[in-house]
C-alpha cells in the first residue's frame, strides 16, 4: 500500500511502493484454484484492489468472462472507486467490499490518522454499495490519538448506522505496531516503555 497511515505497519514490513501482479497472471492463478481445488469463492487479498483502475477493470471483466459463477471479495479505498466500477465487480461476481474508514471524525481521519479520505466519500461508497446490493464492510478504530469522547460517539453512531443496514463492522481498539507513527507517537508520550 502506498498511503500512510498513521497506525499501520504494511508499509514498514513491505514498503510503500506499488507492486502488483498482470492482471493475466492473476486470472491464471484464479483458473488453477478453480480447475484443480473445485474454488467457488476467492478473497483477494490486495491491500487495495481498485488502486489501479485499468487492471481492476481488467481482473474483473477476466473473471465475468472465465468463471460466471466465482463468488469473491476484496478491499478498496473509497477514494479509488465510482459507481461504475463497483457496479462493474459486482457483475463479476463481487459480494463484498471491505474499507478502512476508522473514525467518524473528520477532524481525526485528517489530522490524528492521515487517511485522506473525507466521510462524505465513506457516504458515497455506503450509498452506491446499497444501491448495487453489494455487501460493505468498513473497518473502524476507537483511541486514535487526541480523540474526544464525542469523536468516539461520532464513530460508533456511524457503526450503528451501518449496522441497521445489515453490514458487517469490523472495530478495533487502536494497536501499537513497531515502526509506525502511532509508536514514535506513544513513546515520545511515555505512554509505552522505550523497551516495548
Amino acid at each position: 500500500c502506498p498511503f500512510d497511515c498513521s497506525f499501520c505497519a504494511s508499509p514498514q514490513m513491505w514498503g510503500r511502493k506499488y507492486r502488483a501482479r498482470s492482471p493475466e497472471n492473476v486470472l491464471g492463478e484464479i483458473e488453477e484454484l478453480v480447475r484443480i481445488y473445485g474454488g467457488r469463492a476467492l478473497w483477494i487479498f490486495d491491500d487495495t484492489f481498485t488502486i489501479d483502475r485499468a487492471r481492476t477493470v481488467q481482473i474483473a471483466e477476466g473473471i465475468a468472462r472465465r468463471f460466471p459463477d466465482l463468488r469473491w471479495t476484496c478491499e478498496i479505498r473509497v477514494d479509488t472507486v465510482d459507481k461504475e466500477l463497483l457496479a462493474l465487480m459486482q457483475r463479476a461476481g463481487c459480494y463484498c467490499v471491505a474499507f478502512g474508514v476508522e473514525s467518524g471524525s473528520q477532524r481525526v481521519l485528517d489530522e490524528s490518522i492521515g487517511k485522506r479520505i473525507t466521510l462524505e466519500e465513506v457516504r458515497q461508497v455506503v450509498d452506491w454499495c446499497r444501491q448495487l446490493r453489494l455487501s460493505y464492510n468498513p473497518f473502524m478504530i476507537l483511541s486514535h490519538p487526541g480523540e474526544t469522547e464525542e469523536e468516539a460517539l461520532e464513530t460508533m453512531r456511524l457503526v450503528s448506522e451501518w449496522h441497521a443496514d445489515g453490514a458487517q463492522v469490523s472495530m478495533a481498539v487502536m494497536h501499537v505496531y513497531p515502526g509506525t507513527r502511532i509508536e514514535k507517537l506513544a513513546r515520545e508520550k511515555g505512554i509505552i516503555p522505550q523497551d516495548f
